[in-house]
């Protein structure tokens, strides 16, 4: 039943309610969004490496030179995502298939 579903700001309370009468410690913690590694993962030990690929990619990019300044302001700032960077990265590495 949907009374089931989301209750006093918790969603899955069924669940959580289950879990609580099986004394599963944390059943009724709320969720923490936490980042995954990939962001400093891109601006760190693989640094180099995206941004090879990224300048292969930049070669059929239609505009590179904001794709550049993308690259460039992800390494200078701390972002909350990297899904543009990895479509750089894609893009950089099926470029070099059509090559």
């Amino acid at each position: 039943p949907d009374e089931e579903k989301v209750r006093d700001g918790y969603g899955k309370y069924a669940i959580r309610r289950l879990a609580d009468s099986l004394g599963i410690p944390g059943a009724w913690t709320h969720k923490r969004s936490e980042q995954s590694p990939q962001t400093r993962w891109l601006r760190g030990p693989l640094r180099s490496w995206a941004g090879e690929w990224i300048e292969k990619g930049l070669e059929i990019h239609p505009d590179a030179s904001r794709g550049r300044s993308q690259w460039e302001h992800f390494l200078a700032h701390e972002p909350k995502t990297s899904a543009h960077i990895w479509a750089m990265i894609s893009l950089g590495m099926l470029s070099s298939q059509l090559t």
